[in-house]
């Protein structure tokens, strides 16, 4: 066994009983051992029961010393079985330790980055479900796309802020559009309470729908509710800039569906978004115009003022009616609830941007 000279470690050969038979001049040196010394009783912490009992199952035996160098450098003994004798081999512990605290860092920072990958992920499911409805981003995970579908006697709100392009001119952009983002937030929270949804907003435009993604047996009585809180919202709330609406209520046909592939939209399309559309245009401020199928389909008709007939763009003239503005009343209390909400909800977006 004379390859033991030419190791490059510390490396020795024992007897079962631990009597040293030959040594590497590297291991003579470092533990002052020679041909001959008992292993055991030179290191007190030696277990020789234990020794025996690893060895006799393949498994290695450990154990720390410390060398007899004028840096005292601390060993890790490996004691295996070898041609019938004991084989110890002595590794530099400090670079054990070394690579230990550096596997031990390298662990941290790996999960230091899953943590961090694992927020990122929730936020952009976050996100992701802000953007695009639940069944939708279900239908994208399962197939890779989103079929259009066709939806029959949907609710539908358009909304227009009155003389925008005269406010954007008169106020500062940022609390311009730092007022536009609280009080459409205000319209998002009143059309979740009433089981509408927002479909998208185009610069001062708001436009919802109910029964697309949300189920609502009710869904006349809810677009009705929903515009008339949007109304004494605006009314009630005194911010820097003197905000106005028209609305227009419609039920009618639209096609839903997923547009884009790299900035993917979930948008609504059809002759019944038109006639929303046009009821909006036909309003007048801080008013609810609806439409004549709306009307004729709402069982609250005596809320409603007749219009007579009204020139449409691009139609035939067609009857429309003014919802009143007390269908659903709002009090203070709850006024004020939803735009503390909203602004808290605007807070913590901004803190995160």
């Amino acid at each position: 066994m004379d390859f033991i000279c030419h190791f490059g470690i510390p490396t020795a050969l024992c007897t079962e009983d631990l009597n040293l038979v030959q040594a590497n001049d590297l291991f003579q040196e470092l533990f002052c051992l020679n041909v001959g010394n008992s292993i055991a009783s030179m290191f007190n912490d030696l277990e020789v029961k234990k020794v025996r009992r690893k060895l006799s199952r393949n498994q290695a035996y450990k154990l720390v010393v410390v060398a007899q160098n004028q840096r005292q450098t601390p060993y890790e003994f490996t004691f295996k079985t070898l041609d019938g004798n004991i084989a110890i081999l002595a590794t530099d512990a400090t670079e054990i330790k070394k690579s230990e605290d550096m596997l031990a860092s390298y662990s941290k920072m790996i999960e230091r980055q899953n943590r961090a990958i694992k927020r990122d992920k929730e936020k952009l499911e976050v996100l992701i479900g802000n953007i695009l409805p639940s069944t939708t981003i279900s239908e994208l995970r399962s197939n890779g796309q989103v079929k259009p579908k066709k939806f029959t006697n949907v609710g539908i709100m358009m909304l227009d802020l009155v003389g925008f392009t005269t406010l954007s001119a008169q106020n500062d952009a940022e609390v311009l559009f730092s007022e536009l983002n609280e009080l459409f937030t205000c319209f998002d929270i009143l059309a979740e309470n009433h089981k509408c949804e927002r479909i998208k907003t185009i610069g001062d435009a708001y436009l919802a729908v109910t029964n697309v993604n949300i189920e609502n047996s009710k869904p006349n009585e809810s677009l009705a509710s929903l515009a008339t809180d949007i109304i004494h919202i605006i009314e009630s709330t005194s911010g820097k800039i003197d905000w106005k609406c028209r609305i227009g209520l419609h039920k009618g046909d639209l096609v839903a569906g997923v547009v884009g592939k790299t900035k993917i939209l979930f948008d609504v399309f059809g002759d019944g978004i038109n006639t929303a559309a046009r009821m909006e245009a036909a309003s007048v401020p801080m008013k609810i115009n609806c439409s004549e199928n709306f009307f004729q389909t709402s069982n609250f008709t005596e809320h409603f003022t007749p219009r007579g007939l009204q020139q449409i763009k691009g139609k035939d003239p067609a009857k429309m009616y003014f919802l009143e503005n007390s269908f659903h009343n709002l009090d203070s209390q709850r006024i004020a609830e939803i735009v503390q909400q909203a602004r808290t909800m605007k807070s913590i977006v901004e803190s995160t941007i």
